[in-house]
């Protein structure tokens, strides 16, 4: 039960940390 709880936002930070790198890489692609 521990498991899935703790993923659950392991994933979601993830996640965010992905999404903010795909970000940088699309403006300086833009520049």
């Amino acid at each position: 039960m521990s498991s899935p709880r703790i993923c659950k936002p392991h994933v979601a930070v993830k996640h965010n940390h992905i999404n903010q790198v795909s970000g940088e890489n699309f403006n300086h692609n833009s520049r």
